[in-house]
């Protein structure tokens, strides 16, 4: 597995009645997830087994709903193929969430659901309180992850919730190599600019609020790549 950072407390948090299929999950997706979003390689079927304490059968079934979920290539003999993602895969990434947030913020201003906002506010004040009290990176990214859910769910697209769901994987690779480069100082940045998200749909301002929206997206771009982004939703 040359080359791969693992941190087991990575994306996913072990719960406290994880099952042998749980954990073997939740193993791989952080030892994967774990890997910058330039790096390529194998995982090995065996080296899970050992990382995770299971047996083959859950770690086989880990790969199988990985590679469903488009984050490994399953290859005979080697094991799950892990690809590089480029920067253009990259701006496609954050293009497709920006559209559908946009999408949706429309749909919280026009039709003013007073507890979607409620909610996002409520999750802020939470994504605040845990960044000051030094939460683990786990529980960060689950609440960025529920924030951006609850904003996309509010557009009542089912279909629009679907599509961004499928990013949730990609994405969270895109925040643990963004986290490497920057620490956890990427937290404090990236809470503001959902709170610019928020204070926008209070005040019924749909222009400030797809602003801002694409102004979250484009820092954590530039998080990423740097100069190389050419981020173009909202033109």
């Amino acid at each position: 597995m040359g080359g791969i950072r693992i941190d087991i407390d990575g994306a996913i948090p072990a719960a406290a009645d994880e099952t042998a299929r749980d954990k073997a999950y939740r193993i791989a997706f952080n030892t994967i997830s774990g890997m910058s979003i330039g790096e390529d390689g194998f995982v090995r079927e065996d080296e899970l087994v050992e990382l995770a304490g299971v047996s083959r059968t859950p770690v086989r079934e880990a790969l199988q709903r990985l590679q469903a979920e488009g984050m490994v290539r399953l290859v005979p003999r080697k094991g799950a193929y892990v690809s590089a993602i480029t920067p253009y895969e990259v701006q496609d990434l954050l293009e497709c969430r920006s559209l559908f947030e946009r999408f949706s913020a429309d749909a919280v201003i026009r039709e003013s659901p007073a507890e979607t906002i409620k909610r996002l506010r409520a999750l802020l004040d939470e994504q605040y309180r845990g960044y000051r009290e030094g939460a683990p990176q786990a529980r960060l990214i689950e609440l960025d992850q529920i924030w951006h859910a609850v904003l996309v769910s509010a557009s009542r697209n089912k279909l629009i919730a679907e599509m961004h769901q499928s990013l949730k994987n990609r994405e969270v690779r895109l925040m643990l190599t963004v986290l490497s480069g920057t620490g956890r100082g990427r937290w404090e940045q990236a809470i503001d600019e959902h709170r610019r998200i928020v204070e926008a749909l209070e005040a019924g301002e749909p222009d400030a609020a797809r602003e801002a929206i694409d102004f979250h997206c484009r820092q954590t771009g530039r998080a990423a790549l740097g100069d190389r982004l050419n981020f173009t939703s909202g033109m």
